[in-house]
């Protein structure tokens, strides 16, 4: 899923490559169709700045919590406010803003899609090496990212072999192999049909990736 950020012109946040590859026990989140293009991309206005997300599904999760909520997780994912200058922003607590944050994650990751949670919550969750599901790299959210292994998997539903998607996924993986990362797609169908050659599939992956950063 891609969030196109627009800060206004005169600035846009980056993040660092740091960020990227770290591990971090909270992750955003993203559903199926994040290289979807709208006409009408969904506008967002926080703190007097424009956030533009342009998947429809993920605007749609976004509308579904409170104002409260959705403005803390703009905060923090994309301007970078600590939950201390949250909660200062909202009179509260650090530890009440992270209470909204985790309970508004917790309310939008319900929007993974079956597939999503198959993968998730059969195999990569209980996985050997550390997971990190809806995870923010640079522009884009992946849907897996493991930060030991510099791999990212991301689930295609049949919209992603489209002509207009084939050059937007490959402009997302040439992102995200310019921060030295391994990208695998793997169908959505797969999954369902196929789910012990997918998880041995992203075992050798695994297995391989890591051999070749030692």
């Amino acid at each position: 899923m891609t969030a196109s950020r627009d800060f206004g012109r005169k600035q846009k946040r980056e993040v660092s490559l740091e960020y990227l590859i770290s591990e971090t026990p909270l992750e955003p989140f993203t559903t199926d169709t994040y290289f979807e293009q709208y006409d009408q991309p969904t506008v967002f206005a926080v703190k007097g700045q424009e956030i533009v997300v342009a998947s429809k599904r993920l605007a749609d999760a976004l509308l579904k919590l409170t104002e409260q909520r959705r403005n803390v997780l703009f905060l923090y994912f994309f301007f970078g406010y600590t939950d201390a200058q949250i909660g200062k922003e909202y009179g509260r607590n650090r530890s009440t803003a992270n209470y909204w944050k985790l309970a508004a994650l917790k309310q939008l990751r319900k929007e993974m899609t079956k597939e999503e949670r198959h993968l998730w919550y059969d195999f990569l969750r209980s996985y050997p090496v550390r997971f990190s599901r809806q995870k923010v790299l640079g522009k884009y959210i992946a849907d897996f990212y493991c930060a030991e292994a510099k791999l990212v998997i991301e689930l295609d539903g049949s919209q992603h072999y489209e002509d207009r998607n084939i050059k937007k996924d490959a402009d997302r993986t040439a992102f995200l192999e310019g921060y030295g990362l391994r990208v695998i797609r793997i169908p959505n169908n797969d999954v369902g049909r196929n789910f012990c050659g997918v998880c041995e599939y992203i075992d050798a992956a695994v297995k391989q990736s890591l051999s070749q950063l030692r």
